[in-house]
């Protein structure tokens, strides 16, 4: 028998790990895919192999300990608020009705109907062939190390360059310049219906994972977002729109771009939104009038609680910062007719999402929060507070772990997921309240 020749033997080696990778690929598919998501399988071993830890999951297996035994009549009275609110509008293929067969309508939305579902398979196969794939991150940091040791700066791509690498090791996903008009049009529009009806409007501009300065971004790599927000803030201060930049205060406050975002979850830290929420209040009280207790958004008056994600690829802690002192709050969610009574911790979080070795593995940074993309959230303090006011929010996710703060000494706190300027309208007139806020960035 031929001895085989080194490059035969590295080639058969390349061959056969992709092979195998490819095998991990479709094994991980279908355990996302069939086990998890069709069959309803959410064992651990199961939900690890499938690296199932994006969106809302595993919801309602264990069972709620702290929900309200009997339905507050203030519940039903936001479901009805929720159910005359103006809907937002839909695309075109989503409105179309299921025609008879045969006509050129429902051929359309079959055929779009069909292309979503190859783009959701694409989707899934692109994740699970980078940042999901098995042994990633380490493969990823021994090629950062290597390119360390040689001096080398490279941007890794993928995607089609959209999603590199920064020089801090986190994932992102590249931004072009952009013409911002109509994000600030419709900011503008909103600033003008809540004038109008005598309340006063504030846009606040969160921080992105990169600094202003661009120094994470590697060579080769876009990141246009602060150069987007710039362009945002100088519009809003033209047409006398006010606005708070939390990229300006945050640093102030000891806060960094390398080190307040999650590596497992595209998300600002916890953390980030509990400082936040303080620089919120110290900003309603100057300007506005509020008198929001500067104890409230003192770490020291905290029992901060720490639950680890333990993803196969990184450990990261998440933090909740629960009150020492006595709370009593009231939270409903009328777009999931569920309200939640008790203490911070029992009304605001989940805690089984956090206490639970098995959950903190597969849910993210986020999931033990109560609040969600609600299209109607309401903090009701049952405690002595210093403003006696209600705000209304609209904003993404993003305010999950500042709001609650907010709700501590204040009256009546609302939430909506993203409100259009009609919304806007609609809630500004049923709720009256005394503020309205946009958390946003463009």
């Amino acid at each position: 028998m031929k001895k085989r020749n080194l490059y035969q033997i590295l080639l058969i080696c390349m061959m056969g790990i992709c092979v195998v990778g490819m095998c991990l690929v479709g094994i991980r598919i279908f355990a996302k895919k069939i086990l998890v998501e069709r069959f309803g399988l959410e064992s651990y071993l199961v939900c690890m192999l499938a690296d199932y830890n994006w969106g809302d999951r595993l919801q309602g297996t264990l069972p709620e300990k702290t929900e309200a035994e009997e339905k507050p009549q203030r519940l039903t009275e936001l479901e009805e608020i929720l159910a005359k609110a103006p809907k937002e509008e839909q695309p075109v293929h989503e409105s179309l009705e299921n025609t008879a067969k045969g006509t050129l309508a429902g051929a359309m939305q079959t055929m779009r109907s069909l292309k979503d579902k190859v783009t959701a398979a694409e989707d899934d196969i692109t994740k699970y062939c980078n940042d999901k794939f098995l042994l990633y991150r380490p493969m990823r940091t021994i090629s950062s190390s290597f390119d360390a040791m040689v001096g080398w700066n490279l941007a890794y791509a993928r995607a089609e360059g959209a999603t590199y690498t920064l020089n801090t090791g986190y994932d992102y996903q590249a931004v072009e310049k952009k013409d911002v008009a109509a994000f600030t049009q419709r900011l503008i529009r909103q600033s003008r219906i809540a004038q109008d009806a005598g309340i006063n409007f504030l846009y606040v501009q969160y921080p992105y994972r990169v600094d202003e300065e661009n120094s994470q971004v590697p060579w080769g790599a876009s990141s246009e977002e602060n150069a987007n927000a710039d362009a945002v803030q100088a519009r809003l201060s033209e047409a006398g729109v006010d606005s708070l930049d939390l990229r300006k205060n945050l640093p102030d406050k000891g806060w960094s771009n390398n080190d307040r975002f999650y590596l497992t979850d595209g998300h600002w830290d916890t953390r980030s939104g509990f400082v936040s929420a303080g620089i919120v209040a110290d900003y309603l009280n100057m300007r506005y009038g509020f008198s929001y207790d500067t104890r409230y958004f003192d770490e020291e008056n905290y029992d901060v609680q720490s639950y680890s994600l333990n993803s196969y690829a990184v450990e990261e802690e998440v933090e909740l910062f629960l009150p020492d002192f006595e709370t009593d709050l009231c939270v409903m969610d009328a777009y999931r007719q569920e309200a939640f009574e008790g203490n911070f911790a029992q009304a605001c979080f989940d805690m089984t999402k956090a206490d639970t070795e098995e959950y903190s593995s597969v849910l993210t940074a986020y999931s033990a929060s109560r609040i969600r993309n609600s299209y109607l959230f309401e903090y009701q303090n049952r405690m002595e507070v210093n403003n006696q006011k209600r705000i209304l929010i609209s904003s993404d996710s993003f305010s999950w772990h500042l709001i609650p703060y907010l709700a501590l000494d204040t009256n009546v706190v609302d939430y909506v997921y993203k409100m259009t300027p009609e919304q806007m309208e609609y809630y500004v007139e049923v709720l009256q309240p005394d503020l309205v806020i946009v958390l946003d960035r463009p």
